[in-house]
């Protein structure tokens, strides 16, 4: 055995509970592959207006790499010297709890944005790409300050055993509420006010006279409950277990894998529901349909 290094490893449990895992993730790229496809070939899908919504694809996005990463590293048995290991080790800690927070500010803004849009009629991106652009890169700042933070004072420590995740180990369990509450409980709750804010506001009629405008309030309503709710009751069911636990549990535990595996499942459903939400997504998808039905029936004609 090499003495100046250590070999990075998970156990051949841990490894055969992680399959289902695999399985999801490789659904997932292609989702996620096919969707950037579509976004660089599809001018209508190159829009401002969709930042925010690109770039909480993109973390998904890194969420992927990140498995990929440290599953071939731990799959390989890769022999870290120990500046190396450190590093990983804390990237492998604190990475996957990081891009969930982010994950949850991108979507927030998203719903801000949307809801200035349907209240006031005001494109919050028009002229404002630079402020998008800082907003953007604050919120990746201040999330990423707030894990190095805890570190350097002693609040949060890395936890490692031989042949398992490592893990952040935390000081106490008011580090761990503060931490629920900035990760989850104040995004998601401020999410759920804008869009009940925004649903209240298409249903309401006062002033409105013409029942054809009525009508059309009516249909908008139900659109936009219907969208809200396919795409956030997916989001928090399959997505909230990993928040919730990641403080809480070893990464390669039984239960840690299994909401690991819910949280895969959300992210290789994100560009069908995506297409939900915004109607531009599913026109591109029946544009790609109709043109590859037509190639067939040509085909078909041909031969």
């Amino acid at each position: 055995m090499n003495t100046y290094c250590t070999v990075f490893y998970w156990t051949p449990s841990a490894l055969s509970g992680l399959e289902p895992v695999i399985v999801m993730c490789i659904i997932a790229t292609i989702m996620h592959g096919f969707l950037w496809i579509q976004v660089l070939s599809f001018s209508s899908l190159r829009k401002q207006n969709l930042i925010w919504l690109y770039a909480y694809l993109f973390s998904n996005t890194l969420l992927l790499v990140r498995f990929y990463i440290l599953y071939g590293m731990r799959r390989g048995e890769v022999c870290l010297f120990s500046t190396l290991e450190n590093i990983i080790c804390y990237f492998e800690a604190s990475s996957k709890g990081y891009i969930n927070t982010i994950q949850n500010y991108f979507l927030l803004a998203f719903s801000i944005s949307r809801y200035l849009r349907i209240v006031f009629n005001r494109n919050t991106y028009k002229g404002k790409i630079h402020l998008i652009i800082l907003l953007h890169f604050l919120i990746c700042t201040i999330v990423g300050l707030k894990i190095v933070v805890q570190f350097r004072v002693g609040w949060t420590q890395i936890w490692r055993a031989p042949g398992r995740s490592c893990d952040m180990l935390f000081e106490s369990a008011i580090i761990q509420i503060l931490n629920l509450f900035l990760m989850y409980i104040i995004p998601v709750a401020l999410n759920i006010i804008v869009l009940a804010l925004a649903i209240i506001h298409v249903s309401s009629t006062q002033g409105i006279r013409s029942e054809q405008i009525i009508h059309i309030r009516q249909r908008r309503q139900r659109k936009l409950i219907l969208q809200t709710i396919a795409f956030y009751s997916v989001w928090l069911i399959l997505w909230s277990p990993d928040i919730l636990t990641f403080q809480f549990t070893d990464g390669t535990s039984g239960m840690a894998i299994y909401i690991s595996l819910l949280c895969y499942i959300e992210i290789a459903l994100d560009p069908l529901i995506i297409a939900i939400i915004d109607l531009r997504f599913l026109q591109v998808w029946r544009k790609i349909w109709n043109t590859i039905h037509r190639q067939e029936r040509r085909v078909g004609t041909i031969s």
